[in-house]
């Protein structure tokens, strides 16, 4: 994936997630699925909330309770979990 797909990806998860257009974020996700790895799915919807957490807290909440597939929050969850695993053995 190239920075441009990764801003253009991210740019437009953002606003459809802004605007709370459940059609829009549903097939974009489902375009991200077919086009990319779960794992860079994951890392743009990550992206996305991050940069929506700044313009729309209530609409990033939103997003997370109804937009996003299951496989998607698992993978968001297990990637997390990592970094911060990590973080905790650079730590010590």
């Amino acid at each position: 994936m190239s920075i441009r797909e990764l801003e253009e990806s991210v740019s437009k998860l953002c606003w459809a997630f802004a605007i709370r257009n459940v059609g829009i974020a549903r097939d974009l996700i489902a375009y991200l699925c077919t086009k990319f790895t779960l794992d860079e799915v994951a890392a743009i919807a990550l992206l996305t909330f991050e940069r929506l957490v700044w313009l729309d807290a209530k609409a990033c909440r939103w997003a997370m309770e109804h937009i996003l597939p299951e496989e998607v929050k698992k993978q968001i969850d297990r990637l997390v979990g990592i970094h911060f695993y990590q973080q905790l053995l650079a730590v010590s």
